[in-house]
């Protein structure tokens, strides 16, 4: 019964801990694609890092943007990881989203709190 007790409290104290974690807020943030200027949301882990960083693309058609961009990101940075979830332009080229895609990984690989060998 002692051990039971023993390790019914240290499960507790454990859930506990992992749910007063502070809920990591995004940041709405401009990065450049060739000569557009791109928006995303950018949210991460409290701490200074180097933090594993995770690129979110959303889904989505023409004018509609899919998922939830913004609570992915935060998500993510309620994990342990720099969250970024650039929001992609309206129009249909596969050529421009691979082109803002290397810039949005360009602008995360230059934030300083990132680890550059620990990105998805």
């Amino acid at each position: 019964m002692r051990n039971f007790c023993t390790v019914l409290s240290a499960t507790l104290f454990i859930v506990l801990l992992v749910n007063s974690t502070k809920t990591t807020s995004a940041t709405e943030v401009v990065f450049q694609s060739r000569s557009n200027h791109l928006k995303g949301h950018l949210a991460t882990p409290e701490g200074t890092g180097p933090f594993p960083a995770v690129i979110y693309l959303h889904g989505g058609m023409g004018p509609v943007v899919a998922g939830n961009p913004k609570a992915t990101a935060e998500a993510l940075a309620k994990a342990g990881f720099v969250g970024f979830a650039p929001i992609r332009r309206k129009e249909l080229s596969l050529r421009a989203n691979a082109q803002d895609l290397i810039a949005a990984i360009d602008y995360v690989k230059h934030l300083k709190n990132v680890d550059n060998n620990r990105l998805a």
